[in-house]
């Protein structure tokens, strides 16, 4: 059994509360300090009910030539996916009212201009990542079924 408060392992006495234990009564006294945690949810459970805005949507890539620039792609379904790199989002070169593909121009880590395209599929908001014709994995695709 460990400690509600300092997650040290108890041994011998152990001091309880609202079916927490302590190791002594500093700890229990800290813990209600801080304020007591809800009893209805678990440690476990916490990440399970965060708001929509708390969620990363966001899919983090690292492709050949663009290792630990921080390359993501923010999928919508009603606006079309964003290109990020370098924590900036890269600007479009041509902008269609209905696309299917979204075309940038980014420098790699060698110096190098590469053309880089975000294919969608239809009805799916995770779209097809193509670096000079080469294909980046981001998500899985949706089943047909």
């Amino acid at each position: 059994m460990n400690c509600a408060n300092c997650g040290k392992e108890i041994s011998g006495n152990a001091i309880s509360e609202d079916g927490y234990s302590f190791c002594n009564t500093m700890c229990r006294y800290e813990w209600r300090k801080n304020g007591k945690p809800d009893p209805h949810k678990s440690a476990r459970d916490r990440g399970v009910h965060q708001s929509a805005a708390q969620v990363d949507l966001d899919f983090h890539i690292e492709p050949l030539g663009f290792e630990n620039r921080k390359m993501m792609v923010r999928p919508s379904y009603w606006h079309g996916p964003k290109l990020f790199l370098d924590s900036k989002e890269l600007a479009q070169l041509k902008k269609k009212i209905f696309y299917k593909t979204r075309e940038y121009v980014a420098t790699s880590n060698f110096g190098k201009t590469v053309s880089i395209r975000l294919r969608r599929r239809h009805l799916d908001s995770i779209p097809i990542l193509e670096i000079d014709g080469q294909r980046f994995p981001i998500g899985r695709p949706l089943r047909a079924w």
